[in-house]
């Protein structure tokens, strides 16, 4: 059981608690969802009950209690009972382990638990999750969905009575989502754990979750019992991208885009990654690039951009082929947004950050602050132009760096999940960004395993 008493954090830089006076209690088999607005402290609350609090946020102010078991949970010691997968999978990677495999076993080791036991967990935790084949890969080498995957599975071989999970499904692909739901129910059910879920509602979460914690009120509400449950395994096909398309007319724009049976394998890597890749847009496409983690997507992306180095096959942008472009030239012709904001964040303000950009391809000081001024506004970030970028949150960041590649104002616009993070206002803000892109003749791809963003895209058009 886990008890939250009179539970209140603040933060100096902010005038108002996170949360006060907080109290609820989960029994043994609770499956809670926690919801709430952004800056509604979901993270906060996640920390604090995993006992991290204060190794994440040293500044933190907190007053009230967490029990687990009747036990006050430390903010300074680690509890073997409690795992967390926190928000972003790369920072929770030892970034020492050679293989995934390694990486699975690192909390293991931790414990101290003999080594046949660890290899039984890691093997069924690897067929649980997808992995069973990428066990002897190298961390680095893995797409974000199979990494959300890895450090899934991390906490879960530690066979936790409490599993605090902090947006777990960002990067993950349909299929991988129902399957690690239904074994959360599975454990909650057969297990007894308890599972805390910081995470947007949708109908496949709430078919399990047994309460609902709303951080807007301060409200636990009891849910029907979750009907999910059984165990599977995950059978994702190694490489597989479809492609759909969204057009407008943009008559008179003469951008173009083709991607001709292109390949490419990463050293060491038993297979190819991409295999005889075809791609063809015009200005006013929208290009949905969709497919089961591990399938390409993104590495598809790095090769558009010129980051990565097709070994077959051709790359034309407005009838130019890109090879042998260095990378400044290519950058006039495409922009991308990472999957992960935090690695094209490098700017002390957020109007830096935006108008780097535009600002390196040679505009004049007058279209750099407009491209800039413009892109703040579209995604919802005027007021914190002054802001330090890594002080916003990853719902923030995220859309800071749509922001600074639309601000680039380049032919084709690449964006990798670009709905992640973010809640349906904001959701709709992105979509509106991206139709006025596509009418003014540009071309984006967008990596998404979302249908809700694409099926809310759809339905903004009409």
């Amino acid at each position: 059981m886990i008890t939250i008493e009179n539970l209140s954090i603040s933060y100096p830089s902010r005038k108002q608690p996170v949360f006060s006076d907080l109290t609820f209690e989960l029994s043994a088999g609770s499956i809670c969802l926690i919801k709430g607005g952004s800056e509604s402290g979901k993270t906060t609350l996640c920390l604090t009950m995993a006992g991290l609090l204060n190794h994440a946020r040293p500044d933190a102010v907190m007053k009230g209690r967490v029990l687990w078991k009747g036990v006050a949970v430390s903010q300074e010691h680690y509890n073997r009972d409690i795992a967390i997968t926190l928000e972003q999978p790369y920072p929770q990677l030892t970034g020492i382990k050679q293989s995934v495999m390694e990486e699975m076993a690192f909390g293991l080791e931790m414990i101290g638990l003999p080594k046949a036991e660890m290899q039984a967990r890691i093997k069924q935790a690897a067929e649980i999750f997808g992995l069973a084949r990428l066990l002897q890969q190298a961390p680095r080498t893995l797409s974000g969905g199979e990494t959300q995957r890895m450090v899934l599975a991390s906490s879960y071989v530690l066979d936790p009575g409490l599993w605090v999970l902090d947006r777990p499904f960002t990067e993950i692909d349909p299929i991988g989502r129902e399957i690690i739901l239904q074994e959360i129910a599975r454990l909650a059910k057969e297990k007894g754990i308890i599972a805390v879920i910081a995470e947007e509602p949708a109908p496949d979460l709430l078919s399990i979750v047994t309460h609902q914690l709303d951080l807007d009120t301060a409200q636990l509400k009891v849910m029907h019992q979750g009907t999910m449950d059984g165990r599977h395994t995950i059978s994702v096909p190694p490489s597989h991208i479809e492609l759909t398309k969204s057009s407008f007319d943009a008559s008179g724009n003469s951008n173009s885009l083709r991607l001709q049976g292109i390949s490419f394998r990463y050293p060491g890597a038993d297979s190819q990654v991409v295999e005889d890749f075809n791609l063809e847009a015009n200005g006013g496409d929208c290009v949905w690039i969709t497919g089961p983690n591990g399938s390409g997507k993104t590495t598809s992306a790095k090769l558009t951009l010129g980051l990565l180095k097709a070994q077959e096959g051709s790359i034309l942008i407005n009838d130019k082929p890109i090879a042998g472009k260095p990378l400044w030239e290519k950058a006039r012709s495409v922009a991308y947004a990472f999957q992960n904001p935090d690695l094209q964040i490098f700017s002390t303000t957020v109007w830096d950050e935006v108008i780097f950009g535009p600002r390196n391809l040679g505009y004049d000081a007058r279209q750099c602050s407009d491209l800039t001024e413009s892109c703040l506004q579209k995604f919802g970030l005027a007021d914190k132009k002054k802001s330090h970028p890594h002080d916003l949150n990853l719902s923030d960041r995220k859309r800071l760096g749509l922001a600074s590649t639309f601000a680039m104002d380049t032919p084709v616009l690449i964006l990798d999940e670009p709905s992640q993070y973010q809640n349906d206002e904001q959701k709709k803000m992105i979509a509106a960004a991206m139709i006025e892109a596509l009418r003014s003749g540009k071309i984006i791809l967008c990596i998404t395993n979302s249908p809700d963003f694409k099926n809310l895209f759809i339905a903004a058009l009409s």
